[in-house]
Order: structure tokens, then C-alpha cells, then sequence
């Protein structure tokens, strides 16, 4: 009896210190979240239409019942609200709710993809009515959310910018894309005199990649030498970059200059153990005091990470990003706010309301540009573009402008 009565006095101990500790708020958890969150959303099989249980829609989420009332809708947001990135898409919608506040008479309504379910999400928002969409977060949602608006014939505007490249009608993709940003570190290496880069993964997500292929496909179509290395994320990274290193270095020692970037791509932990390797295999080495030692770029994901400011060796790697006015918690924050606050300019700016609502698409198209945290922002062809793209260099484990003008944009 004694020791049953102490697991009791313990669990109630337990539960209450529980319940005293605050819970992180949903906005704080996104400005976390990595970019590589985003873009592992799960893709939605298009031509599946099966409709999902009911039962397994969480409370609150009327986006699947079978009501014969429908409430007619002008702006639908498809977000992930609940399963694995419910907690982003949560934190997304709340963005565009404080966005859309100041706009009366406009009715919207919010559709849950779950992430994967993205054909059932835009086939609800068809039955309500919507006379335009909004979402699609991560790569592959985004796909999804991009072919089911231009098979129903709705309008959208798509919360990523990693297009396909297929011409649809009446779809915009919002954000800057990594090719953008790997032109304009390709146009920096080269105004450096860097025409050899190579990209070191030592990862092996889709992500890493994506931003792999980006950097060697704005490279090559600049002029650049662009080469691939795939460094295992295991005992033997050792002994593949010290390959790697003596493929680079040639047979015998080098008596010239040589103007290299490495591109590194994996996490910072990873990071470090690379260069620190590469470093030991003579990648570094210069062969005259005069030369320049070789630019190592870093993600731009790294920034704001607090394990980039506990270390100093990746101080001196740069980056591509958008350069944000003022101060902002998270660049993904701030890249959704701008695009919230386009969708309200342009719907104030004809006074758009239920049937009218269907002219969103040209008005956003024949709009001057809209200023926002990220640029003069404007649509050029199915993207918005206008968004401010600087090179960042690292130092002391904070990602710092180059300049003090944004030299590049998304459009140049």
C-alpha cells in the first residue's frame, strides 16, 4: 500500500509541474521550422478522389462532411492543419487571418490538405464557390495544390516559388525560387573570378538536392565549371574527401593561384566536419601568400540556427537570400506577410467582392509594383517577382549583408 500511494503522490507531482510549464506558441514553433520542413511535405496523388473518412477529421474541421448547405466563399486558403505540419500550416494561416482582417464583405474560407489530400481540399473549395485560392507549402504540395487549381479552373497563388515549369493560365508562384538565388550567387563567384565551384553534399534529402541542381544548372548558364561531389554522412567521410581533395589538387603541388568555391550542403554539423577534413587534405593550402583562398557558400538555411552561433568555423561562408526591411523573426514569415499584404492591395485597389472576385488574377497581373518587407513586388508573367536578393556573408555566427544595398533582384 505505501508504495502504491508514492506512485500516486509521484504522478500527481509529475502532471502538475506539467501543466505549470508554458506551451511554446504555434507562431514560435514555424519561425523554427526549417526550410527542409517545408519542402518534405508528402506529395498528393492528383487523380486519387477518394474522399477520406470523416471520422478521421479533427475537431472543428468541417472541410470533408457532407453538408448540402454550402457557404459560398471569395478567397479559400489550403493549408496543412493538422497531421505532420499542421502546426506550420497553423502558423501560416494565422499570417494570412491578421493580412485579411482589414478587408470587409470578403468571405474566407479555410480548407485542410493535411499535407496529403490536396485534390479533396480544392474539390470542397469548388463546391463552396471559391473564386480563387491560396496555398500549397513545400515543393511537392505545392505541385499538387498547382495542378488540381488548373484542372478545376480556379485561380491561385501558390505559397512557393519552386515551379515546374509547365505553363498553367491562371496560377502564380509566390515566392522566390532557389534558382533565383543560386543566379545571383552564381553572378557573384563569378564577378570574384570564380569560374570552377563545386557543390559538396554531404546529405542525401531532397532538398540538398534540389539546391544541388539549382546551383549547377544558374553556374553552367553563366559560364561557370560546375561539379558534383556526394559525401557519405558516415565513418567514411574521412577518406572520401580526402579523394576528393587530391582529385581537386591534381598529382602534383600547385605553384599557381586559383580562384574555387565550394558550395557545401548538408547541416552545419556536417558542415563542419567537411571543411574541417578538406581543410586537413590541403583544399585550403595557397600556394603564394598573394592568392586568394577558395569562397565556401553555406544554405541560407543555416541562418538563425542557434548551433551557426556556436562555432566560428563557418565565419567567411556566404549565401544568397532575400534582404528583408526592417527586423523580422523568420525570412518565411516575412516572405507570406508580403504576399498576404499583395492579395489585399490588389482586392482594395478594385474594391473586389463576391462575383467580382474573379477578376483577382488580372488585377494582380495589371497592378504597379506593391512596396513590401522584401522589395517593390510585382507579377511578371506567372510569378511575383520584385523581391530583393543579396549576397550574405557569415561572421561570428550571424548571416550579415555584403553591401548596403540589395544589388540584385528576382527579375533582373
Amino acid at each position: 500500500m505505501r508504495l502504491i500511494h508514492c506512485l500516486v503522490l509521484v504522478f500527481v507531482f509529475f502532471s502538475v509541474e506539467a501543466l505549470a510549464k508554458p506551451s511554446e506558441s504555434i507562431l514560435s514553433k514555424i519561425l523554427r521550422s526549417s526550410e527542409e520542413d517545408l519542402e518534405e511535405i508528402p506529395p498528393t496523388p492528383i487523380e486519387d478522389d477518394t474522399e477520406p473518412n470523416e471520422a478521421e477529421v479533427p475537431n472543428g474541421d468541417e472541410t470533408y462532411t457532407e453538408d448540402t448547405e454550402v457557404v459560398k466563399a471569395d478567397l479559400c486558403l489550403l493549408l496543412p492543419l493538422s497531421g505532420q505540419y499542421g502546426h506550420i500550416g497553423q502558423s501560416v494561416r494565422s499570417i494570412f487571418d491578421r493580412a485579411f482582417s482589414v478587408l470587409e464583405g470578403v468571405k474566407v474560407e479555410v480548407f485542410d490538405t493535411k499535407g496529403i489530400q490536396v485534390q479533396q481540399a480544392v474539390q470542397s473549395a469548388s463546391r463552396a464557390g471559391c473564386a480563387f485560392l491560396v496555398g500549397g507549402l513545400g515543393d511537392k504540395e505545392a505541385l499538387a495544390v498547382a495542378n488540381a487549381a488548373d484542372q478545376a479552373r480556379i485561380p491561385a497563388l501558390i505559397l512557393s516559388g519552386e515551379s515546374d515549369g509547365r505553363v498553367r493560365g491562371a496560377v502564380i508562384w509566390g515566392r522566390a525560387s532557389r534558382y533565383d538565388k543560386a543566379l545571383v550567387l552564381a553572378r557573384y563567384l563569378l564577378e570574384k573570378g570564380v569560374t570552377n565551384a563545386w557543390t559538396v553534399s554531404a546529405c542525401s534529402t531532397n532538398l540538398c538536392m534540389a539546391e544541388a541542381k539549382a546551383f549547377t544548372n544558374a553556374f553552367l548558364k553563366l559560364g561557370g565549371q560546375p561539379k558534383m561531389v556526394d559525401i557519405d554522412e558516415d565513418s567514411e567521410m574521412q577518406n572520401e574527401v580526402s579523394q576528393f581533395a587530391k582529385s581537386v589538387i591534381g598529382p602534383t603541388p600547385e605553384k599557381a593561384c586559383s580562384s574555387r568555391a565550394f558550395v557545401i550542403l548538408g547541416s552545419i554539423q556536417n558542415a563542419r566536419r567537411v571543411l574541417g577534413f578538406m581543410e586537413f587534405g590541403g583544399l585550403f593550402a595557397l600556394p603564394k601568400p598573394s592568392c586568394k583562398p577558395p569562397i565556401v557558400v553555406a544554405q541560407a538555411s543555416w541562418a538563425g540556427q542557434p548551433e551557426l552561433g556556436r562555432t566560428t568555423a563557418l565565419d567567411g561562408a556566404v549565401y544568397s537570400a532575400i534582404k528583408f526591411q526592417g527586423v523580422h523573426q523568420s525570412s518565411l514569415q516575412a516572405e507570406l506577410a508580403d504576399l498576404a499584404d499583395l492579395l489585399v492591395a490588389a482586392i482594395q485597389k478594385d474594391n473586389l467582392r463576391d462575383e467580382n472576385m474573379r477578376y483577382l488574377i488580372q488585377t494582380l497581373r495589371g497592378m504597379e509594383p506593391v512596396p513590401g518587407r522584401s522589395g517593390m513586388l510585382r507579377i511578371e508573367g506567372d510569378k511575383v517577382t520584385g523581391q530583393n536578393l543579396e549576397i550574405f556573408e557569415i561572421q561570428r555566427g550571424v548571416g550579415r549583408p555584403i553591401s548596403a544595398e540589395a544589388e540584385w533582384t528576382n527579375s533582373d
